[in-house]
Order: C-alpha cells, then structure tokens, then sequence
C-alpha cells in the first residue's frame, strides 16, 4: 500500500512537471511551461467572469504562472484573462493588441512592470487594479482612454508615462496610488473623471494639458502633499470636493474660462493663502 501512494505521489509530481496546454476559443492556442504562459493564435482572446465561474482555462495553474507571453496576432487581452495571478512578474504583450480587457491582470500582485505596444487604443476598468507591486506604467502612443480604476491601488506606483493620444481618464482610475508624486496629462486629455487621483498621498505637482474642460468630484480628494497645480486654458468646471483635503496646497490659479467652482472643491485646504479667479466665474459652491 505504501508503495502504491508513493507511486501515486511520483506520478502526481512528475505530470506536474510537464507543460500544460489547451484552446483559448476557436483561434487561440495556450501553453503553461516552467511558469511561462504563451498564448498564440490570431483574433480576440474570449472574455472570461470570475464572478459567475467563467473562468479562463489556465485558471487552474494561477498560483504557479510566473510571465505571460501574448503572441503578435491577437488583438484583445480578455476581461479577467490573468485575474488573480498572484505570482506574476512579467508580461510581454505583441504589437497587435488594442485593447486590455475589464480586470484582466487584477490582483496579480507581484507584477513590477509593464509597456503597452503602441497598438493599444484602450484599458479596460479595473484593468490592472490592486497590482500593488507595479511601480512603472508605459503607455503607447494609441492609448485614449483610461477605464474607471484601472490602476485603483496600485500603491507601489511611482511612475506613470502617458501617450500622446489619452483624451479620457475614468473614475477612480488611479485612486490610492499612494506612492505616484507627479502627474502631467497630456494636451489630449480633455476629461478626469470623479476621484481619479483621489488619496494619492505622495503627490506633489500636477500639470494638466490645455484640452482639460472638466475637473470630475473628488478628482484629486485627499492629495495631501499636493503643493503644485498647472491649470490648463480650458478648464471651464471644477467638481464638487475636486481639491478638497489637499493640506499642502498653498496656491491655486483658476483660469479664465472657469465658470463653475463646486462644492467643497478646496475644503479642508489648512495651507491655502493665495486663489485667483478668472473673469468667468459665475458659481462658488
């Protein structure tokens, strides 16, 4: 009897070592050896929902994935594709894909660092949220919009680099990035949705690009190093408790286009001495 759960053990670690492999839809093909996914193939990767058991067929092995390669060819990382991949460290995506699915590397928390090809035009919500190893973010050239948090608590981000194409960054997309000290947006950016950089509590500078038209609520709540803001030319709305509990804030210039200042948009400012309005302003909440 010995013998044969000792056989039995040999046979469980032995087949453990051999490379697991399967289908990913109709087109894609996967392959899991020492810790290395490759998933190849041509078209879309299937989506896939964590929260109604649809899981993605190399599920089974998440603990134990360590990099992830996407061949050239496929064209979409699907929604929850690598949720939970906790010992995740690299991903090398090819020059195809154009869009990164809802929570499709959420939770992989050992993931240091990625760069999005220029191919890719979107991220999805919650793409990368709770990544909380992740300490650098390259975004390629195509990308314009940045889903509602993406990047929420992705507490070990210092640096973040835009494209030159990003015109919208959604709610709470990069909220309790504690460790981010600067942002600059660029020109393209016309939109920061509500609580965007909320209790980002290393940040210091912001520098917004000259497309910004709306500030969302709570945007940059609770940024309580924050000592600089560069207000772009065409800044018309500041949302409810945009800057609010930003104790660090000494200074802020509002410029001329701006109509609307919400509420508690600098509450709680302790620092504050110096507003400048511009001749627009018709509302102080």
């Amino acid at each position: 009897m010995k013998k044969l759960v000792l056989f039995f053990a040999m046979f469980l670690f032995s087949a453990a070592t051999f490379a697991q492999s399967g289908s990913a839809g109709e087109s894609l093909t996967w392959t899991l050896s020492d810790g290395t996914l490759t998933i190849s193939g041509a078209g879309m990767m299937p989506d896939y929902d964590v929260s109604n058991s649809i899981n993605s067929p190399w599920s089974d092995y998440e603990k134990s994935i360590t990099a992830v390669i996407i061949g050239n060819g496929i064209t979409t990382i699907g929604n929850c594709a690598f949720f939970n991949c906790g010992s995740l460290t690299s991903v090398t995506l090819g020059n195809s894909v154009t869009t990164i699915g809802e929570s499709a590397f959420s939770w992989c928390r050992s993931l240091t660092s990625i760069a999005l090809p220029n191919s890719v035009t979107a991220i999805g919500k919650s793409a990368f949220r709770e990544c909380r190893s992740l300490t650098s973010i390259t975004l390629g050239n195509s990308v314009t919009t940045i889903g509602a948090d993406a990047f929420l608590e992705c507490r070990s981000l210092t640096s973040v680099k835009l494209g030159n194409s990003v015109t919208t960054i959604g709610t709470g997309a990069f909220s309790y990035c504690i460790s981010l000290m600067s942002i600059v947006l660029p020109n393209p950016v016309t939109t920061i949705g509500e609580n965007a950089f909320m209790c980002c509590y290393a940040l210091t500078s912001v520098k917004l690009g000259n497309s910004v038209t709306t500030i969302g609520a709570g945007a940059f709540s609770g940024c309580s190093s924050l000592t600089s803001v560069t207000l772009g030319n065409s800044v018309t709305t500041i949302g409810a408790g945009a800057f609010s509990g930003c104790s660090s804030l000494t200074s802020i210039v509002l410029p001329n286009p701006v109509t609307t200042i919400g509420e508690t948009a600098f509450m709680v400012c302790n620092s504050l001495t110096s507003v400048t309005l511009g001749n627009s302003v018709t509302s102080i909440g």
